[in-house]
């Protein structure tokens, strides 16, 4: 069995900023099970149970250290 992979919750404005993308239309591709700016963002996304939005995205620990200055690891609970 795969070891799972650490995450941070994160918002959806928040990553939409990161991957220089509008939060609508990082919504619409979690929504449609695209990729944003070549990242599976429909992977991260936790739903609401009517399973018609996005509450937050669970993003990994390696993504959120590829997209941010190392000045703002913090932030999101990253201490490396």
């Amino acid at each position: 069995m795969a070891e799972e992979e650490n995450t941070r919750r994160v918002q959806g404005k928040d990553l939409a900023d990161m991957l220089n993308r509008t939060p609508g239309a990082l919504s619409s591709a979690a929504t449609n099970k695209y990729f944003c700016n070549d990242y599976p963002v429909f992977e991260w996304a936790e739903m609401h149970p009517a399973g018609n939005q996005v509450r937050h995205y669970n993003v990994p620990v390696r993504v959120l250290k590829e997209r941010l200055p190392k000045e703002e690891w913090e932030r999101f609970g990253i201490f490396e």
